[in-house]
């Protein structure tokens, strides 16, 4: 089933997991300022199949307020953090797909419980130099498609290359569904 809710600054999409398939405790949320309908069905119909509730958090730009740094990123913490205490008790799994959605992931973490993180290159449609950032322990499993960000040391993390530098968004999907699989 599907639900759809727009907030202040985020437009959620939320899929539950499909009849029939083992149900997994964590849900699993994608996070990004760019990402397209086409894929986000894509996902959201794959995490449905492997047992997983789960949302998209598409992020915006408030043009009315001008909100910018650290009151946007405030904003996006916000609704996100309720839309995910919405979903259940368990700590989710964060899926940051651009470098501004990796800024909100480092926020959520510094901030939040979580169950896994996997950041996901991809265009943003903010500067993320314009976007705080935050330090926080990994205590959890991490993967990193396509490149390590600058916050995270390589030894602590799992890391998937693109060593093609295609950017096929498919099988960067692919790869880390399989690493949720095995790693939840």
């Amino acid at each position: 089933m599907l639900y759809r809710t727009i907030r202040r600054i985020i437009t959620v999409s939320r899929a539950e997991a499909t009849q029939g398939a083992r149900k997994r405790p964590m849900p699993v949320v994608l996070v990004g300022t760019k990402i397209t309908s086409t894929l986000t069905q894509q996902w959201q119909n794959r995490l449905s199949d492997l047992g997983f509730d789960s949302a998209i958090a598409q992020l915006d730009i408030n043009k009315k307020t001008n909100e910018q740094g650290n009151e946007l990123l405030q904003s996006w913490f916000k609704d996100v953090n309720t839309k995910i205490n919405e979903m259940g008790m368990f700590p989710p799994v964060l899926i940051g797909h651009g470098e501004a959605a990796w800024r909100l992931c480092q926020k959520y973490v510094a901030n939040e419980p979580l169950s896994g993180l996997v950041l996901i290159n991809g265009p943003s449609s903010i500067d993320a130099q314009t976007l705080p950032s935050f330090e926080f322990e990994p205590h959890f499993p991490i993967l990193a498609v396509a490149r390590a960000p600058s916050f995270l040391i390589e030894d602590e993390i799992d890391i998937i290359n693109d060593n093609n530098n295609n950017n096929n968004q498919e099988e960067e999907m692919n790869q880390a569904l399989e690493w949720i699989q095995e790693n939840f």
